[in-house]
């Protein structure tokens, strides 16, 4: 997609790159369950997971409310 246009808001996304980079790290797990019916993780990234998951569904929460969404 031709981004040329865009302001440099615009072409970063709602997010900062650090929200960006959490959720396209969820998002390939999310794609990777579709093919693999187990997948193994350490009692610390269950931690680390559950903490990214908690931020991106706040600052999703937020945008929305940001955007006249209840």
């Amino acid at each position: 997609m031709d981004k040329s246009h865009l302001s440099a808001a615009e072409k970063r996304g709602p997010f900062e790159a650090k929200a960006s980079h959490i959720f396209s790290k969820l998002m390939k797990y999310r794609e990777e369950a579709d093919y693999n019916p187990a997948y193994v993780f350490t009692d610390e990234d269950l931690v680390t997971l559950r903490q990214e998951v908690a931020e991106m569904s706040d600052k999703v929460k937020a945008l929305l409310k940001k955007k006249g969404h209840s």
